[in-house]
């Protein structure tokens, strides 16, 4: 009877979900970032004509669509929505930015009610995305809609998912079947079209709806906290340029899901997006603001990017913590006590000290369910730091991008490891990312018809925040994770792209030793104009660095271009600090009268502990012999590493410099006798060296290597040296991410020669 009733009316009630429909097929459109074409002042009479169906695109473009469309007079008093199937673009209607418009979200609410004689523009920014295939667009219309029968209809084929997951005849199964049955005999005896069914579809869509509510159908202890979210990688596939797109794209629809379902809630991530929100799309950021007063929006993750946790040293990952929590005080009000990371490559057995230090109670991840050597073990946990201190931390069941239907949720439910603790909270995410638009209407409706399925646990629209409270709650038997969360996956990351990792060292260093060397200024500058801390131009540094330690940036494992503009960002970062370190030593340092007796210079130790360190120093002399001493009288061994006919460069070696102190060298050209250095004899055949000599072939390689410490010779009769091997170390299709660790060892152990100086070196 249910199924049979089932089959009969669903396709009734699906085709009463558009009563009226009017296509719109002619479009203006233009290639380009045009400015303004957003707005109704506009002009686009020049603009081409486009029809619909049709195609447009190529790879990495932008189009702008135009037009006006009027409500039909007989449609005034009714919901209307737009229909348009439009790979990913941003609606703004009448000038102001209104929806996202992806594969996922084709459908947009224009007015709940509409007005006689009403009008809107539309015009609409799409993106092409990365690929050489056309887009095509095959719909587009006007359409009134009856939000009751969508309702209705996606409820009804989400109770039949969950129906069909059950053995037929089954407890489960036939109370699903029940409940289907009692809600589509409201509909059994009014005839489609007929005046009276939209009312019967209403009465039929409350039925369930009170049902639900009150006839609860699950027996399981759990509850699963849906937290609506759109993960958006600050640049991958893509440059930071479109992921401003994306942020009016997925938060536009994300607001207006908020308009359409009042228990809607949705978190982000990353203080970074809302910047480039409120610097792009301020009308969006302002309702952000307000639905976060409501408690609706949560900015969630504390962090300023969501970084690599593996390649920034700690002072780095304190920053992004300082930045986010700065940003979510000062824009929202909020104090964001949760760090939310669930596409980072892996996290460092520091994080929960630095963690706690910085008032974060909370971690979240996703990402080791992508373990591919061993299952991590825990969802719910104590994470432990190297000096005892502990966060709780979440690893969900089900990965970042879940949906809200029967069998996430009976997975989330039934891989949840920690029910056997006692613990009966456990989080799933929901909603598309990276351009997929977030939740959808679809997924909402299913949370509600889902909160008391039978055989699935509870479950509600929640926050990260409310999980967190509820699991503290239930903490005392939960399991100790002490080490770092090392992902055995993606272990490329360490090692692509070398070079960014030395830029992004670097910047890290010279941002300590000019902000050091700033505050030294500010306190003891020789002149009140060099006492200014240049706060404005390191926080701007900062920001860049900061930006580029994003976990696809700083490993490497994006696109040319976003490598590209990482790099300018590292020679802005480079070009400020060290203009900083410049003024800051100006201020310091005594200005001492030129001498062609001696040249004296000043060193400064910016670590803190006592260092020795080789100098280069370079004097506008010809003189053949030196003294060199330091600012104690002792001399300083020294060596001549290159000259031309104006100066000379020395090598010193200058021993215990202070911490966090200066000092200062005095060379004094032919004040002292000629040095005696070991000597360097190299020809095309042979290098000796006070520690080695070694012998070098026709080809290149080394024939033979003789280390004088050792008094031993490091090649095996007959092997050679200094020879380069390559191997394919990375999975195809897994991009610069993954490499195998069988090609590691094959690399290590394919030349035994190689290795044994591998280890010898390593010893030494």
């Amino acid at each position: 009877m249910a199924a049979e009733l089932f089959d009969e009316i669903l396709p009734q009630i699906e085709n009463s979900i558009y009563p009226f429909r009017m296509p719109i097929v002619e479009w203006k459109m233009k290639e380009g970032e045009i400015e303004g074409a957003h707005s109704r002042k506009f002009k686009d009479k020049s603009w081409p004509s486009f029809r619909i169906p049709g195609s447009w695109g190529r790879n990495d473009k932008t189009f702008w669509f135009r037009r006006t469309v009027a409500i039909p007079p007989e449609w005034s008093g009714r919901p209307v929505v737009l229909l348009l199937d439009m790979y990913e673009a941003l609606l703004y209607l009448d000038g102001e930015p209104f929806h996202g418009l992806d594969t996922n979200h084709d459908e947009i609410l224009l007015t709940p009610k509409a007005r006689t004689n009403q009008t809107f523009l539309l015009a609409i920014e799409a993106y092409s995305g990365r690929k050489n295939d056309l887009n095509k667009v095959h719909r587009s219309e006007l359409a009134v809609i009856d939000p009751n029968a969508k309702a209705l209809f996606s409820c009804l084929t989400t109770l039949h998912e969950l129906e069909e997951m059950y053995e037929h005849g089954s407890q489960d199964s036939k109370t699903i079947r029940e409940l289907i049955r009692r809600t589509l005999v409201f509909l059994k005896y009014f005839k489609p079209g007929s005046e009276e069914y939209p009312n019967a579809i209403s009465r039929a869509y409350t039925f369930l709806m009170n049902a639900v509510e009150n006839e609860p159908q699950t027996t399981l202890p759990g509850l699963v906290h849906l937290v609506g979210q759109s993960h958006l990688d600050v640049a991958w596939l893509w440059n930071l340029n479109e992921t401003k797109k994306k942020c009016g794209r997925t938060f536009s629809t994300a607001l207006r899901l908020m308009d359409e379902f009042p228990h809607f809630k949705f978190s982000q991530s990353q203080a970074i997006l809302y910047e480039l929100t409120k610097e792009n799309y301020p009308s969006l950021h302002k309702q952000i603001k307000q639905r976060v007063v409501e408690g609706r929006w949560e900015p969630v993750g504390s962090m300023w990017v969501e970084p690599d946790c593996n390649i920034p040293n700690g002072e780095s990952l304190v920053r992004q913590i300082l930045y986010g929590k700065r940003y979510f005080k000062n824009e929202f009000g909020t104090e964001s006590n949760i760090l939310w990371l669930p596409d980072s490559f892996g996290f460092s057995w520091s994080l929960p000290q630095i963690l706690r230090k910085s008032g974060i109670e909370y971690f979240f991840t996703t990402k080791l369910n992508w373990n591919d050597t061993t299952r991590f073990p825990y969802n719910t946990f104590w994470w432990q730091g190297i000096d005892g201190t502990k966060v709780l931390a979440h690893q969900p069941p089900v990965g970042l991008e879940g949906s809200v239907n029967p069998r996430d949720l009976a997975k989330t439910w039934e891989e949840f490891s920690q029910k056997e603790q006692n613990c009966t909270n456990v989080l799933q995410t929901f909603g598309f990312g990276d351009g997929g638009g977030g939740p959808t209407q679809k997924q909402i409706e299913a949370s509600r018809v889902l909160k008391n399925g039978a055989g699935l646990p509870q479950s509600t629209i929640s926050s990260a925040k409310e999980f967190f409270v509820q699991a503290l709650q239930q903490s005392d038997s939960l399991p100790t994770w002490n080490s770092d969360l090392y992902l055995e996956k993606h272990r490329g990351t360490f090692t692509t792209h070398g070079w960014i990792k030395k830029a992004n060292r670097l910047a890290e260093r010279q941002l300590y030793e000019s902000e050091l060397l700033s505050i030294l200024a500010l306190l003891k500058g020789h002149s009140p104009r060099s006492r200014v801390y240049p706060q404005k131009e390191l926080e701007q540094s900062w920001k860049k660095l900061l930006l580029n330690q994003f976990h696809d940036i700083v490993t490497g494992t994006s696109i040319s271009d976003v490598l590209e503009q990482a790099r300018g960002g590292f020679e802005e970062i480079n070009k400020t600090t060290s203009e900083i370190t410049r003024r800051a030593l100006g201020a310091l340092t005594e200005h001492t009268q030129k001498s062609n007796r001696e040249f004296r210079f000043c060193l400064f130790n910016s670590l803190s502990w006592q260092r020795s360190e080789y100098i280069e120093v370079e004097v506008k002399t010809t003189a053949k012999h030196f003294s060199v001493t330091d600012g104690e009288g002792n001399a300083v061994e020294y060596q001549v590493i290159s000259t031309s006919k104006e100066s000379t460069r020395l090598l010193c070696y200058v021993e215990n410099i202070p911490s966090l102190s200066f000092s200062s060298i005095t060379v004094r050209p032919d004040a002292g006798e000629a040095q005696e250095t070991d000597q360097w004899e190299i020809s095309w055949k042979h290098i000796e060296t006070p520690l080695f000599r070694i012998r070098v072939d026709a080809k290149g390689f080394f024939s033979s290597l003789y280390d004088k410490t050792l008094r031993k010779e490091l090649l095996e009769k007959g092997k050679r040296g200094n020879s380069l091997i390559q191997r394919n170390g990375f999975i195809k299709n897994a991009g610069l991410h993954t490499c195998i660790l069988a090609y590691l060892r094959s690399y290590l152990f394919s030349n035994s020669a190689t290795l044994q100086l591998c280890k010898l070196a390593f010893l030494q």
